[in-house]
């Protein structure tokens, strides 16, 4: 019997005999099910033969079989005959419950996760999902897929996806290179489907997260004054601690560790005439004066910073930045020589030229414009 035969469903069972007649021969009328029908699933149905020798006997279904609750049935037929003592006979009747695709596959697990590194190689195994059919046969032969999604749940397609499943084993493998600065993780639909007629199919969600690895270097912009300023610039009379440059740092990885970063002046410093200092802002650093500057001494600066993340291995990056010390008027105007020696007649007119002095200033501009008096 199928295991989704209705209630009258009968097959024809042979009928007993017996060496013996007449009334001493088979009780047609007496058969019945005496062992293996717990269930009452079964029942007997007897057609006498209308000359009273013989008779049909079929066994039928009550409905109601599961054969994955019960697959087989071994039913004990007894019929008796009509002489004194009665004597009995048996049949044993061992009845199999035919499948149907009546039982969907059940994932082992309704939500799988797993982590995996973003320099993971394509071809990786991320994770295995596992579903059972407990029917048999092609209707308990399973197939998975991944159902149309991405990371947002949106979903365009299992193509959309860098994962692909391997349709027998559920191994759930990387398909496309992984970044986490893209995308940190990917919700997965898996489903799996038997191959009954008609197929029947079960899903799970597989939540896929990725673990960053120090892949990015610090970026490093600078920012001047005024805002529109295309250069560093500081007066060079200006007090230790006075601001010359923003200095903004970027990481694209998790800032956990991959993205902290710590900021250094490399090079163009060696008179330490500036530092960097940490802001409670993240990732700004400012450029400050350290300490005194002379701008007829040293005019510019070329000062190469230096970026390090704390990743393992650490990644660092190099930016530049020039710094043009103004003028402010601290130098006066120097003579040289410092002595002039000159002679005149007593007697020569006013406006008569006695001698050429001269002085320098090395400020500029106005600064360094000497006038004589």
């Amino acid at each position: 019997f199928k295991e989704d035969t209705g209630s009258g469903r009968q097959l024809i069972l042979d009928t007993a005999t017996d060496a013996d007649s007449g009334t001493n021969g088979v009780d047609h009328g007496s058969y019945r099910i005496v062992a293996g029908n717990e269930e009452g699933r079964f029942r007997l149905n007897i057609t006498l033969n209308p000359s009273g020798e013989g008779a049909f006997l079929h066994l039928v279904s009550r409905g109601g079989l599961d054969r994955e609750a019960t697959p087989t049935y071994q039913l004990l037929v007894q019929v008796e005959d009509k002489g004194e003592p009665r004597r009995r006979g048996y049949l044993q009747v061992n009845v199999t419950v035919q499948d149907i695709n009546d039982n969907p596959p059940i994932f082992s697990q309704t939500l799988y996760q797993a982590r995996v590194p973003e320099d993971a190689p394509v071809g990786a195994s991320v994770l295995q999902v596992t579903a059972a059919d407990a029917d048999e046969g092609t209707n308990a032969d399973i197939r998975y897929r991944l159902e149309g999604g991405d990371g947002s749940g949106a979903g365009d397609g299992a193509g959309s996806l860098p994962f692909e499943v391997d349709p027998e084993s559920g191994v759930i493998r990387i398909r496309e290179r992984l970044d986490y600065e893209v995308q940190q993780q990917y919700s997965l639909t898996v489903q799996a489907m038997d191959r009954g007629v008609p197929a029947l199919s079960g899903r799970a969600e597989a939540l896929i997260r990725l673990l960053d690895v120090n892949d990015n270097e610090p970026r490093v912009k600078f920012r001047y004054f005024p805002a529109t300023s295309r250069f560093a610039s500081v007066d060079e009379n200006a007090a230790p601690g006075t601001v010359v440059a923003l200095l903004t740092v970027s990481d694209a990885d998790s800032p956990a560790a991959n993205g902290n970063i710590s900021v250094s002046i490399l090079a163009g410093n060696e008179q330490r005439h500036f530092e960097v200092h940490s802001s409670k802002v993240p990732n700004l650093s400012l450029i400050k004066v350290a300490a005194a500057l002379d701008r007829e001494r040293i005019p510019a600066y070329n000062l190469t910073v230096l970026a390090t993340d704390l990743g393992s291995p650490p990644l660092s990056s190099v930016a530049r930045v020039n710094v043009t010390i103004l003028d402010v008027n601290d130098n006066s105007p120097v003579f040289y020589p410092v002595q002039y020696f000159a002679h005149i007649q007593e007697n020569e007119p006013a406006g008569t030229y006695v001698t050429t002095v001269s002085a320098t200033d090395p400020d500029l501009g106005p600064n360094g414009t000497v006038k004589y008096s």
